[in-house]
């Protein structure tokens, strides 16, 4: 009877130890919502960048020739509305304001290096600022084009803001 035990501890803390080994948790979206706005398998990392109260997720999908990634960064801010006001000129005099994202929200216009493009937003929600990137696209992807990606976004930025809620 002692031995039965013995291995029924033995086999709970295997199996714990292999449930333990899940994917890096983003606090702000999920690996399968990710996958599903890179449109394939988004392996992820989270970070603690160096300011004290900000996160830092990343995901990934590459294959072959394509590479598509999506960035979160959150940061809590005493004097947020400030710090999105000026994070918000970085975009320029022709970024869009989003309505119903968050407090404040703009839509920078999408950027094109080279043959990728990357789509960002940044905005507020109570005293978090936070910014989201979608890059991708290329000579061999052709299903992130320009619009897509404004698309992406904006569906990252509402899971975001709906977790930040």
């Amino acid at each position: 009877m002692k031995q039965m035990r013995f291995v029924l501890i033995a086999v709970t803390i295997c199996m714990s130890s292999i449930a333990c080994r899940a994917e890096t948790l983003c606090p702000w979206i999920n690996a399968a919502t990710a996958s599903g706005i890179l449109e394939g398998d988004a392996g992820s990392t989270a970070e603690k960048p160096p300011e004290v109260n900000s996160t830092a997720c990343i995901f990934t999908y590459r294959e072959k020739d394509i590479s598509r990634e999506l960035r979160i960064t959150v940061e809590q801010k005493q004097n947020a509305e400030h710090d999105f006001q000026a994070r918000k000129t970085q975009c320029g005099r022709s970024a869009d304001e989003l309505r119903a994202v968050g407090n404040e929200a703009v839509l920078c216009p999408v950027k094109n290096r080279g043959h990728e493009y990357t789509a960002e937003i940044i905005g507020r929600v109570r005293d978090s600022v936070f910014t989201i990137r979608v890059s991708g696209g290329g000579e061999k992807d052709k299903a992130f084009s320009q619009e897509a990606l404004e698309q992406k976004v904006k569906l990252a930025a509402g899971q975001v803001v709906g977790n930040l809620y």
